[in-house]
């Protein structure tokens, strides 16, 4: 079960969490926040897809 979706505003990693994290898991910077609609839709999508291949994205 998917708790929260979040995103870096740095490194535009998302990623999910049982609550807002202030530090990025993924690069460490201090500029975390809720994902919006669309990023949530991707992240969705992303783990769900069982794509067994990573995605390279910005």
């Amino acid at each position: 079960m998917i708790d929260l979706i979040c995103a870096c505003d740095n490194c535009h990693y998302l990623f999910d969490a049982p609550e807002l994290p202030e530090q990025c898991p993924d690069c460490g910077k201090w500029e975390t926040r809720l994902a919006t609609k669309d990023e949530q839709s991707e992240f969705i999508n992303r783990t769900t897809s069982g794509s067994d291949k990573e995605e390279e994205w910005i």
